[in-house]
């Protein structure tokens, strides 16, 4: 039997009198991509900050898996929490300015990554930022350059670099190819869509792009004021959608 690498359950978030997300619950298995799409104001956003730690929920329960260990996300102390963050999640922002220090070179962004889960030793630290800045298809040279002279792509890349050399258990991505061009997001996404495969990951994202979650998610999850109102198989539910909804999403008649 598969232990569930995330099982949240009845989650709730509201800002006021303004419902952010009610009782969701659902379940993420470990090398599973999950999309959460639905228009603005939906609750997407607002949960995935939820679950990433971002944002405290009003109740509910997160319980991660991982290693066979059981963490109750919600009820750990805070320094637990930081050090679960830093070392088992990881979080790739629409804007990547959000995620970089942009007055730190390309390296030294994913060093301070590297730094920050324990590693000390300079040449190990610059070796594997070569390694994966390369990856990402950034040219090494530019390793000692600032992230401010670099194109929109290549700081999303770098953002992902950044993210995924830690090795952590859910990567949570926010509409990772929302401000780039057509082309750019093109190649932002094939790159995304091989390291997941290459790599395993298991991986939340949020789009507003049908494309992107049919490209990238096995499973997903459609939102409305808060609620998830339809989820399954991403082929079947853009396929063969249920809700009115759903159907108007799919067939582009609500601009999300």
């Amino acid at each position: 039997m598969i232990i569930p690498l995330l099982k949240v359950t009845n989650l709730s978030k509201s800002y006021d009198n303004i419902v952010g997300c009610k009782n969701i619950s659902m379940s993420l298995y470990p090398g599973e991509v999950l999309g959460i799409v639905g228009e603005s104001g939906s609750g997407k956003t607002t949960l995935i900050n939820c679950l990433s730690g971002n944002l405290e929920p009003d109740r509910g329960k997160i319980i991660f898996n991982i290693n066979n260990k059981k963490t109750d996300f919600l009820n750990i102390s805070e320094s637990e929490k930081r050090k679960f963050i830093r070392t088992d999640l990881a979080f790739v922002h629409q804007n990547p300015r959000d995620g970089l220090r942009l007055n730190v070179s390309a390296g030294g962004n994913i060093g301070e990554k590297l730094m920050s889960v324990g590693y000390r030793h300079y040449g190990n630290i610059r070796s594997l930022a070569t390694k994966w800045i390369n990856k990402v298809e950034i040219d090494k040279s530019r390793i000692d350059d600032l992230p401010i002279t670099f194109s929109g792509g290549m700081l999303q890349r770098l953002q992902i670099a950044k993210n995924l050399i830690t090795s952590p258990n859910v990567i949570f991505m926010d509409e990772p190819t929302g401000g780039l061009d057509v082309s750019v997001q093109a190649r932002v996404l094939d790159l995304i869509r091989s390291l997941v495969n290459e790599l395993n990951l298991t991986v939340i994202i949020v789009s507003h792009d049908l494309a992107v979650i049919r490209l990238l998610a096995d499973k997903m999850i459609v939102m409305k004021n808060g609620t998830v109102i339809e989820s399954g198989l991403s082929d079947q539910v853009l396929e063969d959608p249920q809700q009115e909804y759903t159907q108007l999403l799919v067939s582009s008649v609500l601009h999300v």
